[in-house]
This record gives structure tokens, C-alpha cells and sequence, in this order.
């Protein structure tokens, strides 16, 4: 089911100014074949208009929360340019870098990781990755070239200034994943899927069920101090009033 889905959904959750979420838009009505920097700047699209807008605000500063996909993150750069700031995830990066590593290791480097990260401060935070990424390149450097690879997107909600709890709710992608398992369940007993129909189907009656136990993302509160950080990164790459989504 979930090769079928994939070419039929996109899932997007955005988290708006007031916390509430949008989990995910149909995208089976546009022609086959698309890059994904057009399906981004549709998803984008569909949310804003959902919020009012008539048209996409192309200065509108926002934060893209993503795994290590590199299309993925092509595709925003090329869409949205300096107006979108990409934090990565910091639990797929670590992962990433265990791979590397031989099982005694583990412990300490995801801990040494995971350090840094829990830091407030964004600049020591990358000092400590550099050192431990130095420390690793001898005897494996394809750890240590995985850890280095993105490392500042890692960093990127903590160089905003954001802590506490709305830092731990952007600091990986978790709620997609929770969302994707949230489809697995509700799909789970389903032996055959016959088309793409049935497949949008019972995707959309997963997420229905999902949408009543949603929250508000946990630091909701400080989203505003969020907004205000990100127009200030932004206006300090390209000059100009930007306005944070």
C-alpha cells in the first residue's frame, strides 16, 4: 500500500502561527511526473489558501522540517530560495552516523551527539559535532563524513534562539512519522488493495481518524518568537520585509 500511496499523496503536516496542524494534500490531480520543487510549492499552496490566501506568498520567511533527502531539499532551495530556512533531523542524522560506527560505539557517540544538541547555544553545539567528527576520521571516516554532511541544518532551530519544548517538536520529524504509523494502523487489515481509489480512500478516512486526536504542537506558545526569528535570519540573507508563516 505504501508504494501505491506515494504516487497519489503527499504528506505535508505544517504547523501554523497558532499550532493548530494540517496534515497532508491530495496530489493526484496534477500531471504525472512532476519534480518535486512543483509539488512543494503546490503543498505550500494549498495550505496558504486554506489559510485565505488567494496566491502564495513567495516572501513569506518559513521552516522546512526534513529528513536527509537530498531532492527533497533541493527541491525547497529552488522554490523558495533564501526565504526558507530547512532544519534537519537531528534523530535521522544520528542514525545515519551509528550506521557508520561499529555497536560499541554507539552509546557514546549518539550520547556525544545528542550533548550538542541539547545545548542552547548553536555555536558550541557546532564546535562539539566538528571535534567529535574530527575524532572519528581516522578510524572512521565514513561516520565522520556523514556527521559533517548538513551539519549546520542541524542546528538550525537552536540558532534561531528556540528552546524548551517547541525546540523538541522541531528538532526531528517526528510528527510525520507519528502521522505515517497513525495510516499504518488504521490500514493495517486491509489484504488487498485493488486501485488508486481505494488507496485514497482509506487514506483519507486514516487521516480523518488521526485529525481528532491531534494536538496543538507542544511549544505552541513561543511560535510567535519562532515567526520573529525566522524574519530576522531571512531579512539578514535578502534585505527586504519578509513576514514568517
Amino acid at each position: 500500500m505504501r508504494d501505491q500511496a506515494l504516487d497519489l499523496l503527499l504528506a505535508a503536516p505544517v504547523e501554523h502561527a497558532d499550532g493548530h496542524r494540517i496534515a497532508l494534500h491530495r496530489i493526484d490531480d496534477l500531471p504525472v511526473g512532476l519534480g518535486l520543487d512543483v509539488l512543494v510549492g503546490h503543498v505550500v499552496a494549498v495550505h496558504e489558501q486554506e489559510l485565505g490566501a488567494q496566491e502564495p506568498d513567495a516572501d513569506r520567511a518559513r521552516l522546512w522540517v526534513i529528513d536527509g533527502g537530498k531532492a527533497l531539499r533541493r527541491a525547497i532551495g529552488e522554490t523558495f530560495g533564501a526565504t526558507a530556512l530547512v532544519q534537519r533531523c537531528q534523530e535521522h542524522k544520528r542514525r545515519n552516523v551509528l550506521d557508520h560506527l561499529p555497536e560499541e560505539l554507539h552509546a557514546s557517540v549518539g550520547r556525544a551527539m545528542r550533548d550538542a544538541w541539547d545545548s542552547t547555544d548553536a555555536e558550541l553545539a557546532k564546535k562539539q559535532l566538528q571535534r567529535l567528527a574530527t575524532s572519528l576520521q581516522s578510524r572512521h571516516p565514513g561516520a565522520a563524513a556523514s556527521l559533517r554532511e548538513g551539519l549546520d541544518e542541524t542546528l538550525t532551530v537552536q540558532a534561531l534562539g528556540i528552546s524548551g519544548a517547541l525546540y523538541r517538536t522541531l528538532r526531528t520529524t517526528n510528527p510525520i512519522e507519528n502521522l505515517n504509523g497513525s495510516i499504518a494502523h488504521y490500514t493495517r487489515n486491509v489484504k488487498r488493495w485493488r486501485d488508486g481509489q481505494m488507496t485514497l480512500r482509506w487514506v483519507a478516512s486514516a487521516l480523518s481518524d488521526a485529525k481528532g486526536r491531534f494536538r496543538k504542537l507542544r511549544g505552541h506558545r513561543d511560535m510567535k518568537q519562532l515567526m520573529a526569528a525566522l524574519d530576522r535570519r531571512i531579512n539578514a540573507k535578502q534585505p527586504g520585509a519578509l513576514k514568517a508563516a
